[in-house]
């Protein structure tokens, strides 16, 4: 290769260089790639809550019936991001005001029905039943989509007279996360 194709080369990496590092710059300075998108969904990202959690309820077998309605406290808590779920009272609540998506199933192994309450501020939203027609295993799964406002709550309750169960397979579960802020 001869001296002045290197010299050719060599300069136009040079002035490549250069080009990066104003890009590079650009970038620094404006937290993304230069332009306002960016910088918005940068912000956006970070300032933005996540929520999630993942619960079952614990390794107790059978629990109910009982004369009157229950809350159910799930015990197991896998996932709690946004600490938003409370073990102790087995309530979640909303830390921002957003559309929010949950889903729980219970497991239902003796002779009584199984059922559960939906509550939402207190109040009953959902009612889901499994009557027992055979000793077998059965199952309730639902799912919803709420928009709550900071402090809304939401748990479930075993209605009275129902049972569920749960054991170290986790097949009472209760979960629910952040779809969007609004």
């Amino acid at each position: 290769m001869m001296k002045s194709d290197l010299q050719t080369r060599l300069s136009s990496s040079e002035g490549e260089l250069v080009n990066v590092k104003a890009r590079l710059d650009k970038v620094e300075q404006n937290g993304g790639d230069g332009s306002s998108s960016t910088a918005t969904y940068t912000f956006l990202y970070f300032s933005t809550p996540k929520v999630a959690f993942y619960t079952a309820l614990s390794n107790a077998g059978n629990i109910g019936p009982f004369n009157t309605d229950i809350p159910l406290k799930y015990q197991k808590v896998f996932t709690n991001i946004g600490q938003a779920y409370n073990i102790n009272t087995g309530y979640f609540t909303a830390p921002v005001k957003g559309a929010y998506y949950f889903q729980f199933t219970l497991a239902g192994f003796q002779s009584f029905d199984t059922g559960v309450y939906v509550i939402k501020n207190g109040q009953i939203f959902m009612y889901n039943v499994e009557y027992k027609r055979t000793y077998n295993p059965e199952y309730i799964t639902n799912s919803l989509i709420l928009e709550l406002q900071p402090g809304d709550t939401v748990s479930l309750v075993l209605p009275r007279g129902h049972s569920t169960f749960d054991n170290p397979n986790n097949l009472s579960t209760f979960s629910g996360s952040l779809l969007f802020t609004l």
